[in-house]
């Protein structure tokens, strides 16, 4: 998904940074 939109990989980003 994230390699699909920058949209979904800006959330993943964020996931990974917050988790």
């Amino acid at each position: 998904n994230a390699h699909n939109f920058p949209l979904d990989l800006a959330a993943v980003e964020a996931l990974s940074t917050n988790g």
